[in-house]
C-alpha cells in the first residue's frame, strides 16, 4: 500500500501524522480530560520539523505565541470561540469536541484527514455545523478527505467519490451521484433500498 508515493509501512509514526490525520467518532475517549483545549490544541504543532519548539525560552514563548496566534485564525474558521482555549474536554459539548478534533488535525497541516463516522453522536444542528466545516475543508484547502460513513445521506451531501466496502473489499468505485443511481453490486443494491 503506498501514501503519497511511498510505501505506507516505511513512514515513521511522526512522518505519517504530518500528512495524514485522523478525526475520531469517540468524542470523548479522543480528547485528554485533564488537559485545556490550549494544550491539547499547542500538540498539534509537534508533527511538523518546521513547527518544533526551540531550546531558549524567549524563543519558545516567541513560537508558542506563533501558535497560539494560528489556533485563534483556525478557531473561526470552525466556529469557536477564543475561551474555550482556557477550558477542559467536559466542560464542552459534543458539537463543540468535534471542532476541536478537526481543528487539531487541521493545525498538524496534513495532505489528508479521515474523518470516521464524526457525526454519529451529535445532533442535527451540531451535524449541519461540522458538514458545512467539512466542505469548506476541501474546497478552499489543499486537503482530501476521506469520510468513513454508514449514513447514505451524508455520503451524497459531502462525497465527490464513494467506494462501497463488502466483508473488508471494495466491490463498486466512482462518482458518487453515478453509483448511487446506477449501483452495480447487490451491497450497494442493498444499502441503497434500505434508505429509500
Amino acid at each position: 500500500c503506498f501514501l503519497f508515493g511511498k510505501d505506507i509501512g516505511k513512514y515513521s509514526t511522526k512522518s505519517y501524522a504530518s500528512f495524514v490525520q485522523i478525526v475520531f467518532q469517540d468524542l470523548y475517549g479522543s480528547l485528554n480530560p485533564k488537559r485545556k483545549i490550549l494544550n491539547i490544541l499547542l500538540d498539534s504543532f509537534l508533527v511538523n520539523k518546521n513547527s518544533a519548539i526551540p531550546g531558549s525560552t524567549q524563543k519558545t514563548s516567541s513560537k508558542i505565541a506563533d501558535f497560539e496566534f494560528k489556533i485563534s485564525i483556525y478557531l473561526k474558521k470552525v466556529g469557536l470561540n477564543i475561551n474555550i482555549l482556557n477550558r477542559y474536554p467536559s466542560s464542552l459539548s459534543g458539537g463543540q469536541r468535534q471542532k476541536v478534533l478537526i481543528l487539531k488535525a487541521l493545525l498538524a497541516n496534513p495532505k489528508l484527514i479521515i474523518f470516521d463516522e464524526p457525526m454519529s453522536s451529535l445532533d442535527i444542528n451540531s451535524q449541519n455545523e461540522i458538514i458545512k466545516i467539512i466542505k469548506s475543508l476541501y474546497l478552499e484547502g489543499n486537503i482530501t478527505i476521506l469520510f468513513i460513513t454508514h449514513d447514505y445521506r451524508l455520503i451524497q451531501a459531502l462525497c465527490n467519490r464513494v467506494m462501497v466496502l463488502s466483508d473488508g473489499e471494495i466491490v463498486e468505485d466512482g462518482k458518487t451521484s453515478e453509483v448511487f443511481a446506477n449501483p452495480i453490486h447487490k451491497a450497494t443494491k442493498k444499502i441503497l433500498e434500505v434508505v429509500k
